[in-house]
C-alpha cells in the first residue's frame, strides 16, 4: 500500500500474517519501496491530503490519487534494477522534493529484506518499550 502526502510516498508492507493494517505491518516514510520482479504486483495507492500522482517513468506507469479514494495498479516487471518514483502532480510548495526509489529484486532478495526490516522494526519497538 502506497500512501502519498506531502511531500513523501510512505509504503505498508503486510507483515506474517500476511494482512494489511494489523499490528505486525511493515511501515516505512523513507521513500524508499521494495518489490519483487517477475511477479505480478497490486499496489494500493492512496492520497492522505491532496491530488498526487504515483510515476514510475521507467516502468511507464502512472495512477493519480485523490484524498478518500484508493486506486489499484497492477504490474509485473521483467528485471531488477532500481527506478525513481516520482509525483506527477503539483502538490504544493514542496512538491520538488517529493521523490522516492523502487528497488525491484529477486524473491529471494526481497524476502530477505523484508524479513530483515520487519526484524529491525521489531527490535525498534522493543527498545522504546523498554524505555
Amino acid at each position: 500500500e502506497i500512501t502519498g502526502r506531502q511531500f513523501n510516498w510512505d509504503v505498508r508492507y503486510p507483515g506474517p500474517d500476511k494482512e494489511l493494517h494489523t499490528l505486525d505491518d511493515i511501515v516505512r516514510y523513507d521513500g524508499n519501496i521494495h518489490m519483487p520482479m517477475g511477479e505480478d504486483v497490486l499496489l494500493v495507492i492512496k492520497s492522505q491530503d491532496v491530488l498526487h500522482s504515483f510515476f514510475l517513468p521507467n516502468l511507464r506507469l502512472k495512477q493519480d490519487v485523490i484524498p478518500g479514494m484508493e486506486q489499484a495498479m497492477w504490474f509485473h516487471a521483467k528485471d531488477t534494477g532500481r527506478f525513481d518514483i516520482v509525483c506527477a502532480e503539483l502538490c504544493g510548495w514542496g512538491h520538488y522534493k517529493m521523490k522516492a526509489r523502487l528497488t525491484l529484486q529477486t524473491r529471494a532478495d526481497f524476502d530477505q529484506w523484508l524479513a530483515e526490516t520487519y526484524q529491525a522494526e521489531q527490535a525498534m519497538t522493543t527498545a522504546k518499550v523498554g524505555q
